[in-house]
């Protein structure tokens, strides 16, 4: 198995296959468009979020990671997605860059052309308690403008039972005091072994079967990008039930490759239960996820870190790909 050069953090979830084709869509519009915002016209201002990690060669422990930032406004988005083509749950969408001239001042982001916007500064929201995780409630306040639980704490993987429910109460600060109530979910299987590398092939469908949930309230976001290392030329998303199985088609299979292939492509697939409070019309979210990641072998493909890893009279190019 080759070494995975990356690792996915951020879901961006397919809920704009109802737009029309070509229109483009913000990373900001793809959060809000899945977030319970529990009113019109709310905005995304922090996430909460408890991570399942599983073992892995640098670290062999699970554990879960849990921290938090809230914001005074939304996270500005520099990059837009155009939806090229979808099927059922899932779309193949290429980037579109924003260009300012003259360039942002400052911490402000280029949002659309020529159109600067300020970055958000993080909030305090007071302490916040936790209970349900772990052995025994504690409590995190910000360090570094983020919220994580105290030096010296280690969460246990999982930090709860399967359907168990947790909770998170911040006293306020910034904004009113503010709850949020999780649910603890079990880890993400993949079926097969994590040392296994996935072949996609151009004219044929994409198979992928994991361990169903155990409980409702959960959805699993599949991304396949093939193309990271040589400038993101386009990714395929989908937002599919948690029902064990999914089949990405040969026609978009066969559509993202058309964009452009790099070394290392990767398939990552999360399961994600999600919650939310709606805050002053802006939304706080809870986000509990579990993700699992497959290197990726496409026909003609050899990915590399150095020449040595290249066929005879080949070098490892920028792309890290052989050729």
């Amino acid at each position: 198995m080759r070494a995975l050069s990356c690792t996915w953090l951020l879901a961006l979830q397919c809920a704009a296959c109802a737009e029309p084709s070509g229109a483009p869509r913000t990373e900001a519009q793809a959060g809000a468009a899945n977030s319970p915002a529990g009113g019109s016209g709310a905005a995304s201002v922090g996430v909460f979020s408890l991570q399942l990690i599983v073992p892995s060669e640098s670290n062999p422990s699970a554990y879960a990671a849990l921290s938090g930032k809230v914001y005074d406004g939304p996270l500005p988005a520099s990059v837009s997605w155009q939806m090229l083509d979808h099927d059922a749950d899932c779309t193949l969408e290429k980037p579109v860059i924003s260009y300012c001239e003259p360039a942002c001042a400052g911490d402000a982001v280029c949002v659309a052309a020529d159109e600067c916007q300020p970055y958000p500064q993080t909030q305090d929201v007071g302490t916040v308690d936790v209970r349900g995780l772990g052995d025994a409630a504690f409590a995190m306040t910000p360090i570094a403008h983020s919220y994580q639980p105290p030096a010296g704490l280690h969460l246990p993987n999982p930090p709860c039972s399967v359907g168990a429910t947790f909770e998170l109460q911040a006293r306020g600060g910034a904004l009113p005091a503010f709850a949020l109530t999780g649910r603890c979910i079990a880890p993400l299987v993949l079926a097969g072994s994590d040392q296994d590398d996935l072949p996609i092939r151009r004219g044929a469908p994409l198979e992928l079967l994991w361990e169903p949930a155990t409980q409702p309230g959960t959805r699993v976001t599949i991304r396949l990008d093939v193309s990271h290392h040589g400038g993101l030329k386009g990714q395929l998303t989908c937002d599919v039930a948690d029902s064990g199985s999914a089949t990405i088609s040969r026609s978009l299979i066969a559509a993202l490759l058309q964009l452009g292939v790099a070394g290392y492509p990767v398939l990552t697939v999360r399961r994600t239960a999600r919650s939310s409070v709606n805050l002053n019309a802006s939304v706080i979210a809870l986000e509990v996820s579990s993700e699992r990641a497959r290197s990726v072998t496409i026909p003609g493909l050899v990915s590399c870190a150095t020449s040595a890893d290249c066929p005879a009279g080949q070098t490892c190019r920028v792309d890290r790909s052989c050729g």
